[in-house]
């Protein structure tokens, strides 16, 4: 109200006409009733099991016979939840596995931040579980350059990527749900954005990756760092680039363009 009344005095003062027009309160009888309470059906979806010791090996055979891996029981901000696959019937999440023994062990892939596949119809896969480690146990040369990052997984539409953190994840002809979408046949792709002249360098820092419905554009956040601290949020196009030659890294990724 106060920067109302100011407003009009300045336009009173260079000769403005102003007026004023009285607003009638709603009567109760204007407002319509809210909707009719509708039912809520909430699941619990399965996780790995839950352990307190995160010692290599406190992952026992006897805790998960299927050696598929442990959580911790208290998570905290490790965990987060993600999107629905296309099919309405998987959803993604952020996991932090401990406990896992040492290499040469099958299942010490099973460790660290991990992204997996939950179903939520109660069926299981191929090994028993109800939810499947997309991330781990990938080869080095399926990875190269990714970032360490893991945050917000989301599902494109195709149903063999997901993005996670400033990575996507693709597993070329096969759905990711399907027992033919194996580590060894998973390649993890990093997102570059140019933010030199000349396209060199590791690009710039990008946060806060949202997936647009088109699966083509994505918006992300960047700080600005100076005098003080900023942050600007941006609009780009993703493409694939097989074989870059200018920044970093000079391996197959996803570039930012058109930001």
């Amino acid at each position: 109200m106060q920067l109302l009344t100011a407003f009009a005095i300045s336009l009173a003062g260079q000769g403005s006409l102003v007026t004023a027009a009285a607003i009638e309160p709603r009567s109760a009888n204007s407002i319509p009733p809210p909707p009719k309470s509708e039912p809520v059906h909430l699941k619990r979806l399965p996780l790995p099991p839950g352990i307190s010791d995160d010692a290599p090996g406190a992952c026992t055979a006897k805790i998960n016979p299927r050696g598929t891996g442990c959580m911790p029981v208290k998570s905290l901000r490790a965990f987060q939840s993600g999107e629905f696959l296309p099919d309405g019937k998987h959803v993604l999440a952020l996991v932090p596995y401990i406990g896992a023994p040492l290499a040469p062990d099958p299942a010490s892939i099973y460790n660290g931040s991990q992204i997996i596949i939950i179903k939520t119809d109660g069926s299981k896969f191929s090994n028993g579980d109800k939810w499947k480690c997309i991330t781990c146990g990938v080869p080095a040369e399926n990875a190269v350059g990714q970032t360490p990052t893991y945050d917000y997984p989301q599902a494109f539409d195709d149903g063999k990527r997901i993005l996670f953190g400033s990575n996507i994840a693709d597993c070329g002809d096969h759905l990711l749900i399907s027992d033919e979408c194996t580590p060894d046949q998973l390649h993890v792709y990093p997102i570059h954005w140019d933010v030199s002249a000349d396209g060199s360098g590791a690009g710039g820092s990008i946060r806060e990756l949202r997936l647009h419905p088109d699966n083509i554009h994505l918006g992300f956040s960047s700080f600005t760092i100076g005098a003080k601290l900023g942050q600007f949020a941006y609009f780009g196009r993703l493409k694939f680039n097989p074989k870059p030659t200018t920044g970093l890294p000079l391996a197959p990724r996803y570039d930012l363009i058109k930001v």
